[in-house]
């Protein structure tokens, strides 16, 4: 898993530095912090992500699930989205990978390696 690329977008806050330096830790290597779908889709294209971590509230006029079904036509290679959310219900439909907030690094740890053995 060491240098699986990872691409975080959430609104950044005081806990983002913190998550982004446990991921770094754990051996991700993360391409960027994107507040919004179409700053995703560009960072995306500059550095394409193995995973993408996608909350599930974001900033601007795309959805969550219409963030990651452009990423994955954009990016062919991208392995998986795991959203981040407080509720199974905010996840959008078709949205196989989440986990629910808050969470332990340990567990998106074990979650990122199981959508990469998948």
């Amino acid at each position: 898993m060491s240098g699986t690329k990872v691409l975080l977008v959430q609104e950044i806050g005081t806990l983002t530095g913190e998550l982004l330096n446990k991921l770094r830790s754990a051996g991700l290597s993360v391409t960027g912090v994107a507040e919004t779908g179409s700053e995703a889709l560009r960072l995306a294209g500059i550095n394409p992500p193995d995973v993408v971590l996608i909350d599930t509230y974001l900033k601007g006029t795309m959805s969550p699930g219409d963030v990651a079904h452009a990423l994955a036509v954009q990016n062919p290679s991208l392995v998986a989205t795991i959203y981040l959310t407080f509720r199974e219900s905010d996840v959008p439909g078709n949205a196989q990978q989440f986990i629910l907030k808050p969470f332990s690094i340990n567990e998106l740890v074990r979650k990122i390696e199981q959508v990469l053995n998948m």
